[in-house]
């Protein structure tokens, strides 16, 4: 299926950190220095930078890697941070469930950890956590990075050939082959052509204060629909900082 966010491009670069449940270098808000903390979220006063090295296309690669984290920590470019830093990082979605239910969900970079356009394949995910009813949850990403999230009541439900379904949001934050532009939008692309469930999702924000939106069902304003996969309808945001809002299940 074609990507609706990212052009054949090549390239990347990344900085310096760790996700998951393995030590990190923090810094210190109050005063710059050093700490090491534990996990994939900082203490309310520090904050935790991205992971180091990069990752780039082979010239038998048609699509963009852009930063996908280190090959010893794939997907360390994305990871979930409280509220009380998310102004330190550059790009930024603060998810919302507007339902009564708990949400699973997921993020993922485009490109997977063997180099193919199969990041969102179960098993392929960068972060998942729960977000409860009424509650919100901030993710950080790291610049030049190609990323989809996806949320659903319970689980995210699978195709047969164990594609994350529901409704994506999909993000191309600062990048690096596009002049440090980033765009984003809604899409139930996945769900509708496999006749299942999408939920309701919207995004908004960026510099132009758009929205992109999925209702439930499949209809949408300013998204991909059943057969929009060879349109452009994406939201471009100027280069600088970007904090997106997504809402799930309104």
């Amino acid at each position: 299926m074609k990507s609706c966010l990212i052009t054949l491009l090549a390239s990347t670069t990344c900085s310096f950190a760790y996700r998951g449940s393995v030590p990190v270098d923090s810094i210190n808000a109050s005063d710059g220095s050093l700490v090491s903390t534990q996990g994939s979220l900082a203490r309310s006063n520090e904050y935790i930078s991205f992971c180091g090295g990069s990752k780039r296309a082979t010239l038998a690669q048609v699509a963009y890697v852009g930063n996908t984290g280190t090959k010893e920590h794939y997907g360390c470019n994305i990871m979930q941070i409280p509220a009380s830093i998310a102004s330190h990082y550059q790009y930024t979605i603060e998810f919302i469930n507007d339902g009564l239910d708990v949400q699973e969900c997921k993020c993922w970079n485009k490109i997977g950890p063997d180099g193919g356009i199969n990041g969102f394949f179960a098993g392929n995910e960068a972060i998942t956590f729960s977000l409860a009813a009424g509650d919100h949850q901030f993710v950080a990403f790291d610049e030049n990075s190609q990323i989809g999230c996806s949320c659903h009541n319970g689980s995210i439900p699978l195709t047969p050939f164990g594609e994350f379904a529901s409704t994506w949001v999909e993000a191309d934050f600062g990048d690096d082959a596009n002049q440090k532009h980033s765009g984003f939008d809604a899409s139930c692309l996945v769900a509708a052509l496999y006749g299942m469930d999408i939920p309701a999702l919207s995004v908004c924000g960026g510099s132009r204060n758009t929205c992109s939106t999925i209702y439930r069902g499949g209809t949408g304003d300013k998204a991909y629909v059943k057969g929009m996969e060879d349109l452009d309808i994406v939201m471009p945001i100027d280069p600088g900082p970007v904090a997106l809002t997504v809402r799930v299940d309104f």
